[in-house]
């Protein structure tokens, strides 16, 4: 009944307003009704074996937009279509003013019921399934139960009730543009997360804040908006969005913001490893303009760093790896760029490749496709003494293949370096150095550890008299030298000459006797060998030499003093060991005056005799 009064006021309502479709139906439905009897069954009307089959129902607004809708709405340009599978429009209809709409069917099959208002206009639901086919009926004759009549008859299924559209709100639309840069349009990009959020004053049934994703060529839209004063922002986790909030006001229809959310610039990155593929931090990525369009950094650049790669032009922003190896530059405007990788400090120097990359901002991120990778790299370090002072001129060992120099500071730097495993060490004359084996060398490390001079030379020279009359079992040469630490009394140290008698010992600073050993019996044979011990400190850095000994000999020396007159060259002295045959007995003339000396005499106890040749004294 509701139905059939609503048709009749929708009869009234186009009347002022036909158009081609209602008309037909409508002379459709009234010849129907005057050329054959019918039977109302909601939109279903009967003829026969012939049915007029349709949908109908309102357009209305929904209840939560109908308390802040300020005036009534005007459903005049809302179409009802009916569409088939493959997208082709059967049939439409437009609603009437007060919403009612009907829709006949005429084929067989299933159909979509769909409306379509004014562009921004949401309505829910969009669209309905419609199914028309034929349903079996069995009637009876009268109840005279001999005969019975099977029927079918077309029927609607998805429009049994009425079907009712909401209206739910308009559209608010914008767009998001790029910077403005000369030769670059401004069609902004898509990604960019817009929200818009209920306005200072808001009715409550404006609703929680909702964000949409802008589109290709940066457009947006926010659908089922209630009419209010709303609030729009941008935002990306990359990208920077300099446009402040912008406010909207949504009263009758949609709503366009009058200026564009604008990306003052985008990001820039890539990453760095070294051979190994392991992530190198700490490497600085510059970005040069080449198309003349920036001079002035973007907000956000850091300071530029005190080393800078050897070009003309200024830097435009740079960015350091991180520790995985990945950098960023943020707030890039559209143009063309190069990327140029530069690690130096004090001690290190990297070779990255590619040397320069080419970037090509557009209105997106800019990511570099290939990995940058440190090819080769300079490390340095120190030698030091145990003071920490350089050691100057000792060569630098790596896999004991001289690689460096120290400076007169103690410094080297070591060229062309791989990343991995390495021996390190050095070496100079008459020092000995520390060793750092297996030592593993890798880009993003400052410095080497320091190689610290552990023990320096002390050295001398056992020395023989080619004269010197010991027993034949007596050698001098070689020799063992041995050394005593002065604090603990222990054997440090020992060594042997070799046969002209040089020796040399590695001995870490400290303080020392150092002396020639001699043993027993070849002390009775008459061999001393002097100093008996030389204290030695030894310094920090320097080596110590001349540290000597000698075969100890003496003069034996005197006088005969003759009684009467002077003794004369026939009075005779000997000189003979007591208790050893060696060395062999020496004899001499005393001189005029009885004087007398031998000479290169080993030490040990000694007989004197004197005697004349005449034997008359």
């Amino acid at each position: 009944k509701k139905a059939r009064e609503e048709e009749k006021t929708a009869k009234a309502s186009w009347s002022t307003r036909p158009s081609s479709n209602m008309l037909c139906n409508f002379l459709q439905l009234w010849a129907s009704l005057m050329l054959t009897t019918f039977v109302v069954s909601k939109f279903s009307f009967s003829a026969g074996q012939d049915d007029f089959l349709g949908c109908g129902g309102f357009v209305k607004v929904s209840t939560a937009l109908a308390k802040v809708l300020k005036q009534k709405p005007d459903y005049l340009d809302v179409k009802i279509k009916l569409i088939t599978k493959d997208g082709i429009v059967k049939s439409e209809t437009e609603s009437a003013p007060n919403g009612y709409y009907y829709l006949p069917i005429y084929d067989k099959g299933a159909f979509e019921l769909q409306i379509e208002g004014p562009e921004g206009w949401s309505f829910s639901p969009k669209s309905i399934q419609v199914q028309v086919g034929e349903n079996a009926a069995g009637n009876t004759d009268g109840g005279t139960g001999d005969e019975s009549t099977a029927a079918s008859k077309n029927v609607v299924f998805g429009c049994e009730d009425d079907v009712d559209f909401f209206f739910t709100g308009f559209a608010v639309k914008g767009h998001v543009a790029g910077p403005s840069v000369q030769g670059v349009s401004q069609v902004g990009p898509a990604g960019v997360e817009v929200t818009l959020s209920p306005g200072e004053g808001a009715d409550a049934a404006q609703g929680a804040p909702v964000t949409v994703t802008s589109e290709e060529g940066g457009l947006f839209s926010f659908q089922n908006v209630f009419p209010g004063k709303y609030l729009v922002k941008g935002s990306h986790p990359d990208w920077t969005v300099q446009t402040e909030d912008i406010g909207v006001e949504v009263s009758w229809g949609n709503a366009n913001l009058d200026q564009p959310l604008l990306i003052s610039g985008y990001d820039v990155r890539g990453a760095v490893v070294s051979g190994a593929a392991d992530p190198v931090s700490g490497v600085n990525f510059f970005l040069y303009s080449t198309d003349g369009h920036h001079a002035q950094p973007p907000a956000g650049c850091p300071p530029l760093p005190a080393r800078l790669p050897t070009r003309d032009d200024t830097p435009l922003c740079h960015a350091a790896s991180d520790e995985r190896g990945n950098f960023v530059l943020k707030n890039i405007p559209c143009g063309h760029f190069e990327l140029v990788p530069f690690y130096e400090n004090e001690h290190t120097t990297f070779n990255v490749v590619p040397f320069v990359e080419d970037v090509v901002v557009g209105h997106g991120s800019f990511v570099v496709q290939d990995q940058f990778r440190v090819s080769g790299f300079s490390l340095g370090g120190r030698v030091v003494d145990q003071r920490g002072r350089g050691v100057a001129g000792a060569t630098v060992l790596v896999d004991g293949t001289p690689r460096a120099w120290a400076d007169a500071s103690g410094a080297y730097h070591l060229q062309g370096l791989e990343p991995g495993k390495y021996d390190l060490s050095a070496q100079a004359d008459d020092m000995e150095f520390s060793h750092h084996p297996n030592l593993d060398i890798k880009p993003n490390i400052k410095t080497l550890p320091d190689i610290t001079l552990t023990k320096l030379s002390v050295s001398g020279t056992v020395h023989t008299a080619p004269d010197l009359s010991v027993s034949n079992f007596v050698q001098v040469l070689p020799r063992k030298i041995q050394v005593v630490e002065e604090a603990s009394g222990e054997v440090v140290a020992q060594a042997t000459t070799d046969q002209s008698g040089r020796y040399s010992l590695l001995l870490a600073p400290g303080t020392y006797k150092v002396s020639a050993q001699v043993k027993a019996i070849e002390q009775a044979a008459g061999l001393l060998l002097a100093p008996l011990e030389h204290a030695v400190a030894v310094p920090p850095s320097e080596a110590v030499t001349g540290l000597d000994f000698s075969p100890v000999v003496t003069t034996v020396s005197g006088k005969v003093k003759c009684l009467e007159e002077g003794c004369g060259p026939s009075v005779i002295v000997s000189l003979a060991p007591v208790g050893r045959t060696h060395p062999p007995r020496q004899t001499l003339r005393v001189a005029s005056d009885g004087a007398f000396t031998f000479h290169q005499v080993p030490p040990g106890r000694y007989a004197v005799h004197v005697s004349h040749e005449k034997d008359t004294f």
